[in-house]
């Protein structure tokens, strides 16, 4: 015999989700809110004029600016030929990022997600130095 359950209990059952439905949409509205409004602008062109700003969509041309056109300077640095000095440095980095991981490879602590880590930031180095030259 199955009995009947109460308007009490089931209320009980549905009081946790009730109590903290509230505090999860004021959290999800001051976190995703402030994103979707910063992606808009970033992919607008933002123009101050009197009495406030006006704001038109550009998509992504505002990142393809930084990464390829005039503004490259302020985001990647600028790509210049490497001296004799600059070439036999960015080597000496990539034997030792080499040395790194053949180090790890022979470790026998191998796991996928530590050799594409160690990867990235062997890359992300490589990048940093190469600029920085």
């Amino acid at each position: 015999m199955n009995p009947k359950i109460s308007l009490e209990e089931k209320l009980d059952k549905q009081a946790p989700a009730v109590f903290i439905m509230p505090a999860v949409l004021i959290v999800l509205f001051f976190s995703i809110f402030p994103l979707i409004v910063s992606l808009f602008i970033a992919l607008s062109r933002l123009k101050f004029i009197k009495g406030g700003v006006q704001l038109k969509f550009i998509g992504w041309l505002n990142f393809k600016k930084l990464l390829f056109g005039s503004q490259q300077y302020h985001f990647l640095g600028k790509f210049d030929q490497l001296t004799p000095v600059g070439f036999f440095l960015l080597g000496l980095f990539v034997l030792a990022m080499f040395f790194w991981l053949y180090r790890y490879i022979k470790s026998k602590k191998i796991s996928f997600f530590g050799t594409i880590g160690r990867v990235v930031i062997a890359l992300g180095l490589f990048f940093l130095v190469h600029l920085s030259i």
